[in-house]
């Protein structure tokens, strides 16, 4: 299967991404749905780590940004444009210790770099995009497959890619179940950092592979255009919590 919404030959992340995000296709599956791209994870020898998700078709709510950062020990932050009830805090907010919204400007200062400033945290991060041979093999591989079959291949796709095993469904800190579909990866051949005036330091993979809830962050930074589904939040099973502090 073809990314939907996306025509054409080129494979520059800049030029598919864009398509990605002006299609705003949501799949029809059941539950709480969305599609667009982020980075699933970034994670930097000094301990931080940093994940995006661009979401501009949601069918809970409006399109957002949201970016995470986790501090080398452990804290998670999140700052998403739309209101926590409606972005990643509904299925992430017992283990996140601070929230804000804040205007997340996404740029493309080149079609294989991405530019991300966070305006509330003052964060300012610049990833480099690649597609290496393994991952341009494994997305030809995919692009024929069930969504299924993509999400069951998600752990040996991310040792190949270098970034440790990747579990693409599974539980949600609030209690949600969820389900992601790539159908493109590209990796970080490079990125910087700067939060608050302090440089993050280089890339490289954590003593531990971090995790929220059953999700791993990839332990070199990936870049995914693909689908999520989560359970319906329900109260009387699941965690409502959005965030365990404010601000």
């Amino acid at each position: 299967m073809s990314i939907p919404g996306v025509r054409g030959r080129r494979r520059d992340p800049r030029s598919v991404i864009g398509q990605v995000e002006a299609a705003q296709w949501l799949p029809s599956t059941g539950g709480e749905r969305f599609h667009g791209w982020g980075v699933m994870g970034l994670p930097f020898a000094s301990g931080h780590v940093l994940g995006l998700r661009r979401w501009p078709a949601s069918s809970i709510g409006p399109p957002y940004s949201s970016v995470w950062h986790r501090t080398p020990d452990g804290r998670w932050t999140f700052w998403s444009t739309a209101e926590a009830s409606v972005s990643c805090n509904r299925y992430a907010g017992e283990v996140i210790t601070h929230t804000a919204q804040s205007p997340i400007a996404v740029s493309w200062p080149g079609d294989w770099t991405l530019s991300i400033e966070v305006e509330t945290a003052r964060l300012w991060w610049e990833v480099v995009l690649t597609e290496p041979p393994m991952a341009r093999v494994l997305n030809a591989a995919a692009a024929g497959l069930p969504d299924r079959w993509r999400r069951a291949g998600g752990p040996a796709a991310g040792r190949l890619l270098g970034a440790g095993p990747l579990a693409l469904a599974g539980s949600m800190p609030n209690g949600q179940m969820f389900a992601l579909t790539p159908y493109r990866i590209w990796v970080a051949s490079g990125s910087r950092a700067t939060l608050a005036g302090r440089d993050l330091g280089a890339p490289g993979p954590l003593p531990q592979q971090a995790r929220v809830g059953d999700f791993r962050i990839p332990q070199r930074g990936l870049i995914a255009v693909g689908s999520a589904s989560f359970t319906p939040l329900d109260p009387a099973r699941h965690s409502t919590r959005l965030a365990l502090t404010a601000g």
